[in-house]
């Protein structure tokens, strides 16, 4: 294939999760991202890692995963490169569900599952990963992002405001996750009163969507819901509902 000359870039996946299933020669490691890159550039082409796993199963430690992005960063023969895969919010409350799941936890640590690969931010417990190290890997690949755009990394944006879906009678309050946000806060106004009144501060995160009131008005309250970022930066609230 490299010496085909119409191809002009090439691109290849990277999961040492699966080394093992390949053949107990074959080991995935920084080096390798080095190597293959020599190897593609010294015949004129591209090359860019179209895919690479970010997990635990895939990078025993957030070491040896920036070790990894290290590598991407400083090797001029890397044109770029995208992690697999960032899973999105669901119109209604919470995230898309985990693609490929299994209940099987043997398998879901050697198998195909999202269990390993998906990536929810800032961080949710699967079968395979703790939401504290999904969101301390989620940290290190956006601070790669902005190194291989050559740019120092910025603050975190500021959510957007969060669109509140459903209120079920008796306090239960769902909404549309904002990109960004790690925790929401929720205020209720209750029926006669023009203030509001913080019930939950700071309290929840995507897992907690939707959100019970334990101390519900079950008429004439409205509620909103504002989003944090990780730097401790609100959202706008939410329109009342």
């Amino acid at each position: 294939m490299l010496d085909n000359k119409t191809p002009d870039l090439v691109t290849f996946e990277y999961y040492p999760h699966w080394d093992t299933l390949l053949g107990t020669s074959l080991h995935t490691t920084a080096a390798t991202f080095t190597e293959d890159a020599a190897t593609i550039t010294g015949q004129g082409k591209v090359y860019i890692v179209n895919e690479f796993g970010w997990d635990r199963t895939d990078w025993k430690s957030q070491a040896d995963l920036q070790q990894v992005l290290d590598t991407l960063v400083k090797d001029p023969n890397v044109s770029g490169d995208d992690f697999w895969a960032l899973q999105a919010h669901l119109d209604n409350f919470g995230f898309q569900p985990i693609p490929a799941n299994v209940s099987n936890v043997p398998y879901a640590e050697t198998g195909e599952s999202g269990q390993w690969w998906a990536l929810y931010y800032p961080g949710v417990t699967t079968l395979v990963n703790t939401a504290e190290d999904m969101a301390q890997r989620s940290q290190q690949l956006r601070a790669h992002a902005y190194a291989m755009a050559g740019v120092s990394v910025p603050h975190h944006m500021i959510p957007r405001r969060p669109v509140i879906t459903s209120i079920v009678i008796g306090g239960l309050i769902a909404w549309r996750g904002s990109a960004g946000a790690v925790r929401y806060s929720i205020e209720r106004k209750d029926a006669g009163s023009a203030n509001w009144k913080i019930v939950c501060d700071h309290c929840a995160t995507e897992a907690d969507d939707p959100w019970p009131d334990p101390r519900p008005i079950f008429l004439g309250a409205q509620y909103r819901v504002t989003a944090w970022n990780a730097d401790g930066e609100p959202s706008e609230p939410s329109e009342p509902r």
